[in-house]
């Protein structure tokens, strides 16, 4: 806690759904075009600045990886399409986090 400067490296794991619903304003259950189960991976590095007794701040950069996203669709021509593709969801990203408290002496 002493020094100004921390780095570090954090993950985060999860899963859910993503779906395609119907634009008319009322979600319903018949609105409901598509559902589909993704599971997300988002390793990321940080630096944490120590700048006063009581405020840090932390900024990250990493990756969120999507994947499990299969869903297909047969378009007007015949040809099987994705509703969505894993690469639509996983990009990079970054963060800024304002931590305030009491962090030691």
């Amino acid at each position: 806690p002493k020094n100004a400067v921390h780095f570090g490296l954090s993950t985060k794991i999860g899963w859910g759904s993503i779906s395609l619903v119907e634009r008319d304003y009322h979600i319903d259950w018949h609105d409901n075009i598509m559902n589909d189960v993704v599971f997300v991976f988002n390793p990321q590095a940080e630096i944490e600045l120590n700048l006063y007794r009581w405020f840090k701040l932390n900024i990250g950069v990493g990756y969120r990886f999507v994947s499990g996203l299969d869903k297909t669709y047969v378009n007007q021509l015949g040809q099987e399409k994705k509703y969505f593709q894993n690469t639509d969801f996983s990009q990079p990203h970054a963060t800024i986090g304002l931590l305030f408290g009491g962090f030691g002496k």
